[in-house]
């Protein structure tokens, strides 16, 4: 379980002692390629599992650019302009980049650039999150990513297209690590009905897939029963049981609610984009697609999966509701009690929806914090296996929402 270690150390703190509390402080590291690194969960033997951000290898992919494009020409003037109110001279042209000349100013360029670009589908994609092992070193995990080549002018790379979204969320006591992850963007030329000139769309074949690393390094993905048009499953926390094996927690895709079907039969005809990218540009408008289940899933000792179970809903839906509904498990103990949060009606007007936190137990979805006008949504974060839960409420405070653990 998380944060073990963490409540030791209060536990420590608190009970009665002659002599003041002891602790070692050890930094981690991070990669020489990346400005900062997070952890995001440990085990007893020290293990951590995080992150490293603000890489500085990040690919441009020159022969995708359109170097005509009005909105990249503007973007460097107004960066010129902002060199020069500071008293500097830029150092680069969109030409040096098209050629290949590609300096430190101009790739901090490029990639913020390409970073207001992200709802786009005719432009590359780029995240400079990676995540890693902190053990012995920091070393990278990589998941679903896959290598790009670019050799244009001056400018080569060989390596990872650096395009994908991962995180590790969860490290067992014997170093089994899991998480999710999105796939490698892939580039496909379209010619939209009516016209006669090809366009470039960036497109991925799905947004999320849990992922489990074994100790040994081996890989082994959580496919979701319902993966129309991807569909999607992410894992949270792992527990290991006492007789052998593990129980893991997330959610998944289980539908589509009629509305949203609608909506994208109508509308992603592959005509104007492809389907897939159409479908992506629906999700990026903060559409959520998918009905998402609390799920919790088994695995014996040698990582055969033995049982999912979808753990529900803090409420029913009506036949006529087409309200895409979720509940997430967070945090799961060696007991087998999960903990996240889930969609809940409103405690003064059924017609809303908040989240609120739940625990699950034996098929049943506990909500068991009372809302009230100040408190309407919040989540359960971590649960031990005394199954003592903590999490937090957004309370409304004097006019301003705040987090209350």
């Amino acid at each position: 379980m998380k944060n073990k270690l963490i409540a030791l150390a209060v536990a420590g703190v608190l009970s009665p002692q002659i002599h003041a509390a002891t602790y070692k402080v050890v930094e981690l590291g991070s990669a020489e390629t990346a400005k900062h690194s997070y952890v995001t969960d440990f085990n007893d033997d020290g293990t951590a599992i995080g992150v490293i951000r603000d890489n500085y290898n990040l690919p441009i992919d020159i022969s995708a650019i359109d170097f005509e494009d009005n909105s990249l020409d503007n973007a460097w003037k107004n960066q010129e302009k902002y060199e020069e109110s500071i008293d500097k001279q830029i150092t680069f042209t969109l030409q040096d980049i098209e050629s290949g000349n590609i300096n430190a100013d101009a790739l901090s360029f490029m990639l913020s650039f390409l970073s207001g670009k992200r709802s786009d589908p005719n432009w590359q994609k780029v995240d400079d999150t990676v995540v890693v092992s902190f053990d012995s070193g920091t070393q990278e995990q990589v998941i679903f990513d896959s290598q790009l080549l670019i050799d244009s002018g001056d400018y080569q790379y060989d390596g990872l297209s650096r395009s994908v979204r991962n995180n590790l969320t969860a490290i067992s006591e014997n170093g089994v690590k899991v998480g999710w992850g999105s796939p490698a963007y892939t580039k496909e030329m379209f010619t939209p009905d009516g016209e006669t000139q090809e366009e470039l769309f960036y497109l991925r074949e799905f947004e999320s897939r849990g992922i489990v690393i074994k100790p040994d390094g081996s890989q082994m993905v959580i496919e979701p029963e319902f993966n129309e048009h991807g569909g999607m499953s992410i894992i949270t926390d792992i527990s290991q049981r006492d007789g052998g094996g593990y129980v893991l927690v997330g959610d998944v895709s289980t539908g589509i609610p009629e509305d949203r079907q609608k909506n994208l039969d109508d509308n992603c005809d592959g005509k104007d984009e492809p389907e897939a990218v159409c479908v992506w540009l629906y999700k990026n408008q903060s559409n959520e697609l998918f009905d998402r289940r609390a799920v919790k899933w088994t695995l014996d000792s040698e990582f055969n999966l033995t049982n999912t179970e979808i753990l529900g809903l803090a409420l029913t839906p009506e036949e006529d509701e087409d309200f895409a509904f979720k509940s997430t498990a967070l945090t799961v103990n060696a007991e087998g009690i999960a903990a996240g949060y889930s969609h809940v009606r409103r405690y003064d007007n059924e017609n809303r929806i908040d989240t609120m936190p739940v625990y699950f137990k034996d098929g049943e979805v506990i909500s068991y914090i009372t809302q009230n006008k100040n408190m309407l949504s919040g989540q359960a974060s971590d649960i031990n296996d005394n199954n003592i839960i903590v999490g937090f409420m957004n309370k409304g405070i004097s006019g301003t929402t705040r987090t209350k653990f």
